[in-house]
């Protein structure tokens, strides 16, 4: 009986030599709290396409090679406009479709001011006075041919 007390005592008692092993255990949770932690700071995780910079080509399998060439905000009325360069053919046809971040829902108004070889000034109306982030889906595709058939 008194065998049995001591190995009960042993088993929890954390004052003895075994306690290394919770403390091994406690280092490791602390070393992967603490790397999750800072994993902001050397793990790339970002989007590029949320902070496409100016002039800069982004190149996609879908659209080409898309390039912003300038950026006008308007606070006043609450408008962008962009000028966009895109890689197309003349079978294709561009639309866009854009939405703020912090409000994913609501789709906003594009509306195609000019086109001409490539180049499109698009406006986005209707953005939020606080707007950070503004998503801006580049969307072609193929124009229908009109099949005609002549009879002679």
């Amino acid at each position: 009986m008194a065998f049995k007390k001591q190995l009960e005592d042993y088993r929890f008692n954390l004052n003895r030599n075994r306690s290394w092993k919770y403390t091994a255990v406690l280092i490791f949770f602390f070393i992967g709290f603490l790397s999750l932690l800072t994993s902001k700071f050397y793990l790339k995780t970002e989007d590029p396409l949320y902070h496409t910079k100016t002039y800069e080509a982004v190149s996609s399998n879908i659209t080409g090679t898309v390039t912003i060439e300038n950026r006008v905000y308007h606070p006043a009325n609450g408008s962008l406009d962009m000028v966009i360069k895109m890689d197309q053919t003349d079978e294709e046809e561009v639309s866009f479709v854009a939405q703020e971040k912090a409000n994913p829902n609501i789709k906003l108004p594009v509306h195609l001011v000019y086109e001409d070889d490539g180049y499109y000034v698009v406006r986005i109306s209707d953005l939020s006075s606080n707007w950070k982030h503004l998503p801006l889906i580049c969307i072609k595709k193929m124009k229908k041919k009109k099949r005609s058939m002549w009879m002679t």
